[in-house]
């Protein structure tokens, strides 16, 4: 991975420009990397202490990370809000996943007609009325079928045991409710409380929450590398 990303960096082009980057250092981790390590700053020397679970849900793929008293394991699903998009899409005519996405990211989790105005392909009005109807009662059987196929996934791969539950990615904001309620037994920290951090930090609106949540876990890492090398730093000098 490292010598692809070197030679991706080398020569690549990003709005027209070209650019050459020399890689200094390297550091790959598990998605939802940077949200447990904020969790392990706030815990300190607890954190090894507690058995926590790190719930990534994404638009390809969902990923539990399981640290127990320090030691982890994880596994990924392809299980993110596409799934739940291609079901629709099958069921429906015309339909792509991007406008798909767009009518589900305005609606939340109920789609509501004035956003799915677009996606019907009708051109009477009567037609139009019905095929908006029928898309909104398959987006509903499928977002059920969707949280079935999740819920079942977590269930299996979330110990029961687990003391605290960080869930992070776009598609929890979407999945918010479902997981409050699956999740009961334990403490739910979202995103590791950093949503408000990555809005003011990039002066992203108000009703812009799924965009924080898509940075939350890049900004976590960033913010705790930028911590660290400023101790390492200080103690140098």
């Amino acid at each position: 991975m490292e010598r692809g990303l070197t030679k991706a960096l080398s020569s690549f082009s990003f709005r027209g420009k070209q650019f050459c980057v020399n890689l200094i250092s390297f550091q790959c981790l598990p998605e939802g990397g940077g949200l447990i390590l904020t969790r392990s700053k706030k815990l300190g020397t607890d954190f090894n202490k507690v058995n926590i679970a790190v719930v990534m849900l994404g638009f390809r793929d969902i990923s539990a990370v399981i640290f127990e008293r320090g030691i982890s394991s994880g596994k990924t699903e392809g299980l993110g809000l596409a799934w739940m998009l291609e079901r629709i899409k099958s069921r429906t005519s015309g339909q792509n996943l991007h406008d798909l996405l767009k009518a589900v990211h305005l609606s939340g989790p109920t789609l509501k007609p004035r956003y799915c105005k677009p996606l019907a392909r009708s051109k009477k009005s009567d037609f139009k009325v019905e095929e908006i109807a029928q898309i909104i009662e398959v987006a509903d059987l499928s977002r059920k079928e969707y949280w079935e196929k999740v819920s079942t996934w977590l269930k299996i791969n979330i110990p029961a045991h687990i003391e605290q539950v960080i869930i992070g990615g776009g598609t929890s904001e979407y999945l918010g409710s479902e997981l409050k309620n699956l999740f009961t037994h334990t403490d739910i920290s979202w995103a590791a409380e950093l949503s408000e951090d990555v809005r003011l930090a990039f002066n992203l609106p108000i009703k812009k929450d799924a965009l924080c949540l898509r940075f939350t876990d890049v900004y976590g890492l960033f913010r705790y590398q930028h911590a660290t090398s400023s101790i390492s730093t200080h103690r140098a000098s």
